[in-house]
């Protein structure tokens, strides 16, 4: 069979993604987006709690679990990608931007008239991936929207990869807000979420982000597709065609490196809504950035806080959220 050794050549694929995640992306990302602050003392987050040192059978078993999982993950992703009206793809003959299955081969359609996922997902790694293309994956199906009559192609297909990337983080993180906030329930917490917060001061990047109940990963990921189809949906009722598929790509890929990134001590912080909590805490003072580790990190010490996956913003609008505040530098000024 042609594509006999394919399952297999995908799954280690993702498993080798994981290793270069965690030991180059990383540390890269947090490495240069803590260079440019100047006080240096401020460049990784202070540890307050106790670390969970070594894994043990369970950890590893968790962790095992969750590398493998991801694979049926990428490829449920993948076919929902292939398969959905709501996800643009780059164009086809004549450079039309039309979505991606409505401009393949006949050989790729089954005798009902279904696109054959597998070798859609074949075709589109041989020819965008194999054969370097990803810049046309990027802004796939956003030269054709409704804002090119006044921002133009160029821009418009900026602007429309831009707001999807946003928008699928936004929709993300209201559905793991509530899904997070609900594993810390006193009823439910002891049989899942608990895992997790064995940490007290996340070090590792990807392996304690990943080292967590198998209930919980599956949520976690799956919401990722959630947020893809209730955007990808969105946007093609409101007449903007749907999600360009680089900007799928950039959503997924990202996530993981910003979710690995919460737990080491690289102090990364940015985002658009910084003046929020002080907008709406004004006797507190102060700003926050939509995502930042130290938010994170002080949900590993404060379980009640600080409940977003990627951003603040809901912490803050539902009361939730807590700064961190170092002690050791508190400590010293006494």
């Amino acid at each position: 069979m042609e594509y006999a050794m394919l399952p297999l050549a995908f799954a280690c694929v993702i498993l080798a993604g994981f290793e270069v995640l965690a030991r180059l992306v990383v540390p890269v990302m947090g490495n240069v987006l803590t260079r440019t602050m100047q006080d240096k003392s401020r460049r990784s987050v202070p540890v307050q709690s106790s670390h969970h040192d070594k894994f043990d059978a369970v950890d590893w078993l968790c962790i095992t679990f969750s590398r493998c999982i991801t694979v049926p993950f990428v490829y449920h992703l993948l076919v929902y990608c292939c398969v959905s009206p709501c996800v643009l793809w780059p164009g086809g003959a004549g450079g039309n931007n039309d979505n991606f299955p409505q401009n393949m081969p006949a050989a790729l359609f089954t005798a009902d008239g279904f696109v054959d996922a597998n070798a859609a997902i074949v075709e589109f790694l041989a020819e965008n991936v194999i054969a370097g293309n990803a810049t046309k994956v990027v802004t796939a199906g956003a030269t054709k929207t409704a804002w090119d009559a006044n921002l133009g192609k160029t821009t418009s297909a900026i602007v429309h990869y831009a707001v999807s990337v946003i928008l699928m983080y936004v929709t993300y993180d209201f559905f793991y807000y509530w899904f997070h906030r609900t594993l810390h329930l006193r009823s439910l917490y002891k049989f899942v979420h608990k895992h997790h917060h064995r940490q007290h001061a996340p070090t590792r990047g990807n392996l304690d982000a990943i080292n967590v109940h198998p209930f919980e990963f599956i949520c976690g990921e799956y919401n990722h597709l959630l947020a893809v189809s209730l955007v990808g949906n969105g946007m093609r009722a409101a007449g903007l065609g749907g999600v360009p598929i680089g900007a799928i790509l950039t959503f997924v890929v990202l996530g993981g490196a910003l979710a690995s990134l919460n737990h080491t001590r690289f102090n990364v912080r940015f985002g658009a809504f910084s003046r929020l909590y002080s907008f709406a805490h004004p006797k507190k003072g102060g700003a926050t950035p939509a995502y930042e580790v130290a938010a994170h990190d002080v949900h590993h010490r404060l379980p009640t806080k600080n409940y977003g996956q990627y951003l603040m913003i809901y912490d803050m609008m539902f009361g939730s959220y807590e700064r961190l505040v170092d002690k050791t530098s508190s400590s010293k000024s006494m």
